[in-house]
């Protein structure tokens, strides 16, 4: 899996419909730079198992990526991985992971002015979208709007599943977590 782990779950958390997971282990600054390690030290896997790491897997849901990397050859040196990092398993990863996304994407969406009027966006855009159905637009444009409006609606879900804790962790310490996890350009490579 190209990105691995981090990107995948950034990528299509906002997609995802299971619901988060109540915390066991609460969000700190500690445990993101673990996860942070994690990702880091995954990344150096893709040199040792080049096969495990390609395009085609970018797809995948969660729980799919989970059991593919189970069934891995790289799942021993993934086990140490997270081992030394004190995560005790993929799914706890993942968790980690989906809980800071959530945290963050209410941090950015309570920052962002259109927030307020969020609800009232999601409605025009899937009347816009109906209207272009009724006017016989392109597909492909139709495509396009749908792909957003899902988007939009995911990450309204996924800001709605964050727990009142991870909400709160981000948001007082969304400096720190933006230090931890730079928001450049680039997709990370985690």
């Amino acid at each position: 899996m190209k990105r691995f782990l981090f990107i995948l779950a950034f990528i299509s958390a906002p997609l995802i419909s299971v619901p988060l997971i109540a915390a066991e282990r609460p969000l700190t600054l500690d445990l993101l730079n673990a996860i942070k390690s994690t990702g880091d030290q995954f990344t150096a896997l893709e040199s040792k198992y080049p096969d495990l790491f390609g395009d085609e897997d970018e797809d995948m849901s969660m729980d799919e990526a989970v059991i593919f990397l189970k069934k891995s050859k790289a799942y021993p040196d993934i086990k140490d991985i997270l081992s030394s990092n004190g995560i005790d398993s993929v799914e706890q990863y993942y968790e980690v992971i989906m809980r800071l996304a959530a945290g963050f994407q209410h941090a950015s969406m309570q920052q962002s002015a259109d927030f307020r009027n969020y609800d009232a966006s999601l409605k025009q855009l899937e009347d816009h979208i109906r209207s272009l159905k009724e006017g016989d637009a392109h597909p492909e444009i139709i495509s396009s709007m749908l792909e957003a409006f899902e988007q939009m609606k995911g990450a309204k879900t996924m800001m709605n599943k964050a727990s009142a804790a991870d909400k709160a962790f981000v948001a007082n310490n969304l400096a720190a977590v933006q230090g931890i996890f730079p928001a450049d350009n680039e997709e990370p490579e985690y």
